[in-house]
C-alpha cells in the first residue's frame, strides 16, 4: 500500500508506509517488512497489520540483563498496538525471540523496544494517550481513538510512573500546602505544591491531613532539600503547622490573608445568625401576646387570624455583611447603608472585620504589629463571644501572621487555591474516582508537570 504526496514541482510520488515509519519510529535492528490492509467487518474494524522482523545480522538483547546473547528459538506472533491512522486501527506484528543469555544462564525472551515487558501498547501509544488524557476524560480518550479505558489509565499509570521517577526535586524554595475533600464524610488529601516564581506544579499527594501526611513529604524531598525551603504557605490547621516547625524551622511561615479572612467572616457571620434568631423570637412572642389580646377583646366569630411576618432588620443580609464593598448589589449597598444607622451585634462584628483590611496594607511591620494587637484588644472588649474567639486565635497565631509583612506580600496562598480548583475540575472532567490511588495518577498527570520519555517524532 502506498502513501501518495506532492513536491514542491506539483509532480506526484509514492511512498510506502514503510518508509514513513521507518520516518517517524524508526526501530534499530528491525525492520518494516510489509503492510496489510484488513477491512472491516460486522464484527471488527478496518486495520492496518505491520509486520516486523529483525536484521539478519542482529542479535537479540536479553531482557533481564540487557546483554546480547544468541536466538534459542522464536515464539508466536504477538500484536501490539500501535497509534490509529485516519481512524483506522493499526498494529505492530512481531515474533520475538528467545535469547540463550550466558550471563543468566536461561534461555530468556528477547527485550523489544517498542513496548515495555508483555504489554500489547507501544511506547509511542501510550504518551499518545496520555496526552490525550489531559485534554479530556478517560473515557473519552478511550472512545475517540478504539482503545478500552483500562488501556488509557495503563498508559496515563505508566507515564506518571516514569514522570515521578525522571523528574528533579532541587530548587524547592516555596512550598504551599492545603486540603481537599476527596470523599463523602471526614475523608481529605494534603497536597504540597511548588510555588516559586516561574514553576508552579504538584509535588505530593498523601491520604488525611494529620502530622504524618505532611512529614513523609518532607522524608520524599529529604532532610537536606527541606532545609533549603525558604517559604511555606498554610491555612491554621494545627497538625500542618507542628510538621513544619519540626521539619523546616527555617522556613517563613505565611498564614495566608484568605484563611484569616474566612475565619473572620465566620465570627460575623455566626453573630449575625444568633442575633438573627433572637429577633425572629423576640418578633414572634410580641405577635403572639398581641394576638392574644386581640382574641380576648374581640368576639369569636369577628376574630380574624393575622399572618404572621418574619421580616426584620437582619432579613436578607448574610451576603451585604460578608462580601467585599465593592462587590455588593445596589440592593445589598442600600441595606448596608440602613444597618450602619442601627446598633446590632452584627454590625459591630462587620465593622471590626472592615478594620482589620487596613492590616494588609501598611509598609512598616512595626506600625502593622501595634495596629495587630490594638485590634485584638479592642475585639476582646467588644463583647461579641464569636469575634472574641477569633481575636484569640489571631494573638494565637500572632506572630505567623506577622510573616505576611515579613515576607513583604510576595508570598500567599492564593496561587495554592488556584492549584485547588484544578484538583477539583480534574475530578470532575472524570465524574469522580472510585479508587484513591487512580484518583492520585489523575492528578500528578494533570498537575506535576512531568518529564515524559523523548520521542523521534510528534504525534500530537
Amino acid at each position: 500500500y502506498n502513501w501518495f504526496t506532492t513536491t514542491k514541482n506539483t509532480e506526484t510520488t509514492q511512498m510506502l508506509i514503510q518508509t514513513i515509519l521507518n520516518k517517524i519510529h524508526p526501530l534499530k535492528s528491525f525492520v518494516y517488512k510489509k503492510v496489510e490492509f484488513i477491512a472491516s467487518s460486522e464484527s471488527s474494524r478496518a486495520k492496518l497489520e505491520v509486520h516486523i522482523i529483525p536484521r539478519s545480522n542482529s542479535r537479540p538483547i536479553c531482557s533481564c540483563c540487557q546483554t546480547k546473547g544468541s536466538c534459542y528459538d522464536t515464539q508466536n506472533k504477538r500484536e501490539f498496538d500501535f497509534i490509529p491512522f485516519w481512524g483506522i486501527s493499526v498494529c505492530l506484528l512481531y515474533s520475538p525471540r528467545r535469547v540463550n543469555c550466558m550471563v543468566c544462564k536461561a534461555v530468556k525472551i528477547e527485550r523489544i523496544p517498542w513496548a515495555l515487558g508483555k504489554s500489547k501498547i507501544c511506547n509511542v501509544t501510550r504518551l499518545f494517550l496520555a496526552h490525550w488524557a489531559k485534554k479530556m476524560s478517560w473515557k473519552e480518550t478511550s472512545r475517540s481513538f478504539g482503545f478500552s479505558w483500562d488501556t488509557v489509565f495503563k498508559s496515563v499509570k505508566s507515564i506518571v510512573d516514569f514522570g515521578l521517577k525522571a523528574r528533579s526535586l532541587d530548587g524547592v524554595e516555596t512550598v504551599g500546602v492545603d486540603e481537599v475533600k476527596y470523599k463523602c464524610g471526614h475523608k481529605y488529601l494534603t497536597l504540597a505544591y511548588q510555588i516559586d516564581k516561574g514553576k508552579k506544579r504538584l509535588l505530593h499527594i498523601e491520604k488525611d491531613r494529620d502530622t504524618k501526611s505532611l512529614d513523609r513529604f518532607f522524608n520524599l524531598l529529604n532532610p537536606t532539600r527541606s532545609k533549603k525551603i525558604k517559604v511555606v504557605c498554610t491555612d491554621m490547621w494545627k497538625a500542618y503547622l507542628k510538621s513544619i516547625r519540626e521539619n523546616t524551622p527555617q522556613a517563613l511561615n505565611i498564614l495566608d490573608r484568605f484563611h484569616i479572612k474566612k475565619h473572620l467572616n465566620e465570627g460575623v457571620d455566626k453573630t449575625r445568625r444568633k442575633e438573627s434568631n433572637e429577633l425572629l423570637n423576640s418578633k414572634k412572642s410580641a405577635f403572639e401576646l398581641r394576638q392574644k389580646e386581640v382574641r380576648e377583646t374581640t368576639a369569636l366569630k369577628s376574630f380574624k387570624k393575622e399572618k404572621f411576618n418574619a421580616v426584620h432588620e437582619l432579613s436578607n443580609s448574610r451576603w451585604t455583611l460578608l462580601k467585599n464593598a465593592e462587590n455588593l448589589t445596589e440592593f445589598q449597598s442600600m441595606k448596608l447603608q440602613q444597618l450602619l444607622k442601627t446598633q446590632l451585634k452584627s454590625v459591630k462584628a462587620y465593622l471590626l472585620v472592615a478594620d482589620f483590611e487596613q492590616f494588609w496594607n501598611f509598609e512598616d511591620i512595626d506600625q502593622a504589629r501595634q495596629f495587630l494587637e490594638e485590634w485584638i484588644s479592642k475585639t476582646m472588649t467588644s463583647r461579641i463571644e464569636s469575634m472574641k474567639d477569633k481575636a484569640k486565635m489571631m494573638r494565637k497565631h500572632f506572630e505567623l501572621i506577622m510573616n505576611w509583612h515579613r515576607a513583604k506580600g510576595l508570598h500567599s496562598s492564593g496561587v495554592v487555591e488556584g492549584l485547588n480548583t484544578k484538583v477539583k475540575l480534574t475530578v470532575r472532567k472524570h465524574y469522580g474516582f472510585r479508587e484513591l490511588e487512580t484518583q492520585k495518577v489523575a492528578l500528578y498527570h494533570q498537575l506535576g508537570k512531568l518529564p515524559e520519555p523523548e520521542l523521534t517524532h510528534s504525534f500530537y
